[in-house]
């Protein structure tokens, strides 16, 4: 089965699958759709796992704020929300990545920049984000770009069934942003049920 978003320019939006015969399902509505649905706009990309649950990237009717969003075929759950307040203060424009536990790993800015971060349906956790030290082949590094503004990540993030994190980052050696460490391929490996910033590998 396929899943895709269907737009209408008069704001009706809505995301279906779609079976191999061409036949669809309506899944998730906006509120222009559905009166009832706390979404106003969807962005434009969708990730779903092998049982059939995805995640997504929607703005919200009742304050215009993007959020992360999970839907398990009957349950619609808001997993972060962007608040100046924090912990994450904006999402990126890309997909986050769902596993066949329900895992949705995300591209987000924090305090300290941009920044990946994980939800099961409670507390969005951060894994790791611009300035977090990285062991190479090159030596000690860290993320980031000598220019501030520039991202850090590139493309969307996976992740696996047990909860590992693949990404890709921009580096810059440890302690000096002024010169530049290409582009490194990373794995943030799950230990049992929790991930942590100090146990990155390349």
């Amino acid at each position: 089965a396929k899943v895709a978003s269907s737009v209408d320019f008069t704001t009706a939006t809505e995301i279906r699958r779609f079976d191999s015969a061409g036949a669809s399902q309506r899944l998730v509505a906006n509120q222009g759709t559905d009166a009832t649905s706390p979404i106003r706009q969807f962005d434009n990309s969708v990730s779903v796992n092998d049982v059939g649950a995805m995640a997504f990237v929607a703005s919200r009717v009742s304050d215009q704020r993007r959020a992360v969003y999970r839907y398990d075929g009957v349950q619609l759950t808001e997993l972060a929300v962007a608040n100046p307040a924090g912990p994450v203060t904006g999402i990126d424009f890309f997909r986050p990545a769902i596993n066949n536990a329900g895992l949705v790993v995300f591209r987000a800015v924090d305090a300290g920049g941009q920044a990946l971060y994980l939800s099961d349906g409670s507390t969005p956790k951060r894994i790791i984000g611009r300035g977090d030290p990285l062991s190479t082949d090159l030596g000690p590094g860290q993320i980031g770009q000598n220019n501030p503004g520039d991202a850090v990540f590139y493309g969307a993030p996976s992740i696996n069934a047990g909860g590992d994190i693949a990404f890709i980052a921009a580096l810059h050696p440890s302690g000096n942003n002024q010169i530049e460490g290409g582009t490194g391929v990373f794995i943030a490996y799950a230990a049992g049920e929790t991930l942590c910033v100090d146990g990155f590998e390349q």
